[in-house]
């Protein structure tokens, strides 16, 4: 497995100094998601690639500064198709650096779009005292089929989502079962 690419969206480009709207910004860093979602396709390239922008506003940059999303990451996995119902097969972990405590705070796991005929939910769990989010494939699915699973990673704080991170999860379904 490589290591993952970080691509830092400031307020401005992400190839150059100039600054730009964040939504440029933004959809500079889809362009190279983009790339990266079609070199995975490739049958030669067998590694997983991840892609993270993330955010990093002017300091006058109000609508940026309010703005509760933090980072948006892509990544790429592929699966075979399941004849069967799966076992709750589980497929991603959205893994964080908040610690498993009770309180004020906690983080929400969610799924956005992409959740093709309910095939899929996501759990919380506690492990090595950190919280972790399980995707889980609980329905068959039938390839060949490319599928965008969003998810938010939500932190709230005393009741309100204080901020949020985006995972676009592209998942790619063989038509085979092997």
């Amino acid at each position: 497995m490589s290591a993952p690419l970080r691509v830092v969206v400031h307020a401005g480009s992400l190839f150059s100094r100039k600054f730009k709207p964040l939504s440029s910004a933004l959809s500079e860093c889809q362009a190279l998601i983009f790339y990266t979602v079609q070199r995975q396709r490739r049958p030669q390239d067998n590694r997983s690639d991840i892609v993270r922008c993330v955010k990093s506003c002017q300091p006058n940059d109000i609508d940026c500064i309010l703005d509760r999303v933090h980072s948006i990451s892509h990544t790429v996995i592929s699966l075979p198709t399941f004849r069967e119902e799966p076992l709750l097969e589980e497929i991603v972990f959205l893994r964080t650096v908040s610690p498993a405590q009770t309180g004020i705070s906690d983080i929400v796991f969610e799924v956005l779009e992409g959740n093709f005929q309910d095939s899929f939910d996501v759990i919380k769990r506690y492990e090595n005292g950190l919280i972790v989010g399980v995707v889980r494939q609980v329905k068959p699915i039938t390839g060949p089929r490319h599928i965008v699973l969003k998810l938010a990673m939500n932190y709230v704080v005393s009741g309100v989502v204080s901020h949020r991170n985006i995972v676009n999860v592209h998942i790619f379904v063989s038509e085979f079962w092997f």
